[in-house]
């Protein structure tokens, strides 16, 4: 066999106790080989450092940073490293699990755009493994779908490990510069704008941005940024609109184009926040398998406190809104105010988050007020209808009475001129009820009535009111006296 570009040949030992079989790849600063550990004797992915680097104390520093990030993040999606180290003849190495299979990059070309479900599986897998690395201050600036391995899992299903930390960037309290500020960071087309302008200054939304190209790419076969020039490639980032999925795929569903059109805001501030809302969003056009890790990225990010548990999200999505940036919050729908819309016409399950609700609502405007039941409408113009008809009965019961004692009155006057009217009565003394004249005369028949001047009768009249016959009332004086049957 050859030498690969750090000098080793088949049956070479690095570092005492690792025997290399074969070159498995190479890289710009080093290779990767495939060696059998001597006493524990079983596989390993053996990355050592290229011979023309070794000595280029950044490069060394940049390998071994790679091997301390990587073996801090846990999780069944990145490559786990179980060794590190210097060979006797100063070369740097790191011992890796062995994985047979091959990266996404292959598997695009010869496959070419993938069927959605196993897109969106394989983007999920990676996020599973960058949730765990943001949850630990981790960015890894360097995803694409050559660093995407899908080896085959102990279950025979395809399993993506997230390979080469080497350009990541820890945002803890004591950050790990890699490389050179000089050196550029990542690979062009999958660099976010904020990288382009300065590797340096980035945080986990850059890594956002990068999904957002791997499943743009993963879907159509295409880049959604390109140029003849890694210059026209910035340019193009910078200051141009990504293309719709759907102009290159029309079969995708519109909510998982809007998912990645998301990742690919210009502005960070305007993609999703975290790996959570990106699984939220693009976990119902997988398999069941693999849309369940949409949970288990949120528990991670949640136990971090860089999101809302579970607890908080929408129990399920219902409708497209990929506009909103915070975290999604699950909130009970009152019966008077407008529902969420329906799902797409192509039947493909959409998402709804507390934001794109509440646009709904501003847009829809206030509630309209509730009406009452019919039965106490039909009840209250009944009761109106009943209250009306007694009323009117009562005014015509009071006016026969009125016209029965104006009768009564005439007559009593016609038959004896000396006993004053009812009128006469309620003019001279508003205070007296002239309901007891008529009382008087038939309780002391024989009674002397005083004449006014002195003189009295000694006859009475023989006159008796008729049985409950009202007063007239007064015709000068407005208030008078109530008679006993208005009390």
């Amino acid at each position: 066999m050859q030498p690969g570009v750090s000098g080793l040949g088949q049956g070479a030992l690095v570092g005492g106790k690792y025997r290399i079989e074969k070159l498995i790849g190479r890289g710009g600063m080093g290779a990767v080989y495939l060696a059998r550990h001597e006493l524990l004797d079983r596989h390993v992915a053996l990355k050592v450092l290229a011979q023309e680097a070794v000595g280029n104390e950044d490069a060394t520093r940049r390998l071994i940073k790679e091997a301390q990030l990587a073996g801090k993040i846990p999780g069944d999606h990145i490559c786990r490293v179980t060794d590190v180290g210097v060979g006797d003849d100063g070369v740097p190495y790191v011992a890796m699990e062995y994985l047979e299979g091959r990266d996404l990059s292959a598997i695009l070309q010869e496959h070419g755009p993938l069927p959605v479900p196993e897109a969106t599986g394989y983007v999920l897998q990676a996020l599973d493994a960058i949730a765990h690395a943001h949850a630990r201050g981790i960015v890894h600036r360097d995803l694409k779908p050559s660093n995407l391995f899908v080896a085959t899992g102990l279950d025979g299903r395809p399993l993506v490990k997230v390979l080469d930390f080497g350009i990541s960037k820890s945002t803890g309290p004591a950050q790990i510069v890699l490389t050179s500020t000089s050196a550029l960071l990542g690979s062009p087309a999958y660099m976010s704008p904020e990288q382009v302008r300065s590797a340096k200054n980035v945080d986990a939304r850059t890594d956002i941005w990068s999904t957002g190209v791997i499943l743009y790419e993963l879907l159509t076969g295409r880049m959604p940024f390109t140029g003849e020039s890694v210059g026209a490639v910035f340019a193009a980032i910078l200051e141009t609109d990504a293309p719709s999925v759907l102009v290159s795929r029309k079969d995708v569903p519109p909510a998982l184009a809007a998912a990645v059109a998301r990742c690919l805001h210009r502005r960070a501030d305007e993609r999703f926040a975290n790996a959570a809302e990106v699984a939220d969003a693009i976990a119902p056009f997988a398999l069941p398998g693999e849309a369940s890790l949409a949970d288990a990225i949120r528990s991670t990010l949640s136990k971090a406190g860089m999101t809302a548990p579970r607890a908080l999200r929408p129990a399920s999505p219902s409708s497209a809104d990929l506009t909103g940036s915070g975290p999604s919050v699950s909130v009970p729908v009152p019966e008077s105010l407008p529902r969420p819309p329906p799902s797409h016409a192509s039947g493909q399950p959409q998402i709804l988050t507390a934001s794109a609700w509440a646009d709904t609502l501003r847009a829809s405007g206030p509630p309209p007020p509730s009406r009452p039941p019919r039965w106490f409408l039909v009840g209250a113009a009944a009761l109106g209808v009943v209250t009306v008809a007694a009323g009117v009965a009562i005014v015509a019961r009071g006016l026969a009475h009125r016209d029965h004692a104006a009768g009564a009155a005439s007559a009593f006057a016609t038959a004896d001129p000396a006993v004053p009217s009812a009128t006469a009565v309620a003019t001279s003394s508003p205070s007296v009820d002239v309901s007891a004249v008529p009382a008087v005369a038939s309780a002391a028949p024989a009674a002397a009535i005083h004449d006014g001047a002195g003189a009295a009768t000694s006859a009475a009249p023989t006159w008796r009111p008729p049985t409950a016959a009202p007063r007239r009332p007064p015709t000068s004086t407005p208030t008078g006296a109530l008679s006993p049957d208005r009390h």
